[in-house]
């Protein structure tokens, strides 16, 4: 079962890659993701936490837009950064205005 027994489960990653000298990252959210599919893997390591995504935790799929506009928000404060979404996988930071 994708959730597992556990009433704490993962709904995002963060990734970290260096190679070369070149420090490159990622971050991924569930938002409507099939859990079904992560009966095969497990999932960062962690064998003792489910899977879950947004779409399950709310009981309704939120847009893509709606959370990609919402995460850049959020990231931008928490980083002092304008963080704005320009296609469906890719959100830019702009460093403030001075």
């Amino acid at each position: 079962m994708p959730g597992g027994a556990c009433s704490e489960k993962k709904i995002a990653a963060l990734g970290v890659h260096v190679a070369r000298g070149v420090t490159t990252h990622g971050f991924a959210l569930n938002v409507t993701t099939d859990l079904d599919d992560f009966e095969l893997i497990v999932p960062c390591g962690i064998r003792d936490r489910g899977v879950t995504s947004i779409e399950a935790e709310a009981n309704s799929a939120p847009s893509l837009e709606q959370v990609a506009n919402s995460v850049s928000r959020h990231f931008g404060r928490v980083f002092g950064r304008q963080m704005v979404w320009v296609k469906r996988w890719t959100i830019c930071c702009r460093a403030p205005a001075q």
